[in-house]
């Protein structure tokens, strides 16, 4: 991409001046000029009093960069200066700078040699995420409403990059199930896959015991669950292992049983007394 080489150009204007005068001024240089990159507006005081405005013109060598254009321009910054009159702001007081789109482009070699700089400072941070990371630093400044300039864009740009990278450490680590962490006695690899437990197994085998224990307790004792639980709750149970579709509620409820009748001394040889 070629290089966005600007000129600048820079009028004073005294605020002893009149609006007729302030206004002859700004027409004197922006009519010649027609297009504008940009414009800088500052207030300079001397023993806290206001004595005049410094106004500083980009102008892009490229006609179409410049898309401010000048009649407005005119308009825009007499009314800062009317304003800024009126109250004590010091430093900046007003800028007009392109759409975020243009700036980008424009900014490209230097988010590249940004990004560059980076990415030899941190190695865990990809090219493109670098580069990425600068135009959203960017995007952010422009709609916070700052003059996107070169000092201030790679200052805010590292703040982001060392943000993003303590977000990271703080992210947990992943790791494949297929690495090998152990070996057996017989020296086989084993993973973390094979060490991890099958849950799927220890649900079937839940489920299997829960349909044991309807089938054997809930036909011979079912008055006593009955008079425990009650019967809508009885109901509800037989409903949900009875359509192999449990929730939290009924495995809970399941197991509260069991521990109730291991209480009672009842089990599964001792059913007959309760039929």
């Amino acid at each position: 991409m070629a290089e966005n080489i600007t000129n600048k150009l820079v009028q004073r204007i005294s605020v002893n001046h009149t609006d007729e005068e302030i206004k002859s001024q700004l027409h004197t240089v922006l009519d010649e000029l027609e297009t504008i990159y940009s414009y800088l507006i500052y207030a300079k005081y001397k023993a806290e009093k206001l004595v005049c405005w410094q106004i500083e013109y980009t102008i892009s060598q490229t006609d179409k960069y410049n898309t401010l254009h000048s009649c407005i321009v005119v308009e825009e910054i007499f009314a800062i200066l009317k304003e800024s009159n009126e109250k004590k702001v010091s430093n900046v007081i007003g800028y007009k700078q392109p759409s975020l789109d243009i700036q980008i482009q424009l900014f490209e070699p230097l988010i590249n040699k940004l990004a560059l700089k980076q990415i030899q400072r941190w190695p865990q941070i990809e090219y493109e995420d670098a580069c990425q990371i600068c135009r959203m630093t960017m995007l952010n400044l422009y709609r916070k409403g700052y003059y996107l300039h070169p000092t201030l864009v790679e200052r805010c740009y590292n703040n982001d990059i060392l943000s993003s990278i303590k977000k990271d450490k703080n992210k947990p680590e992943i790791i494949s199930i297929d690495k090998v962490v152990h070996h057996d006695g017989d020296n086989t690899p084993l993973t973390i896959g094979d060490m991890l437990p099958d849950t799927q197994a220890e649900e079937d085998a839940e489920q299997k015991d829960a349909e044991e224990f309807i089938q054997l307790v809930f036909g011979q004792v079912k008055e006593i669950i009955i008079e425990l639980i009650g019967e809508r709750q009885f109901e509800q149970l037989m409903r949900d292992y009875g359509n192999k579709h449990t929730t939290s509620w009924s495995r809970k409820k399941m197991q509260q049983l069991k521990d109730k009748f291991k209480q009672m001394d009842i089990n599964w040889e001792s059913f007959n007394r309760y039929k």
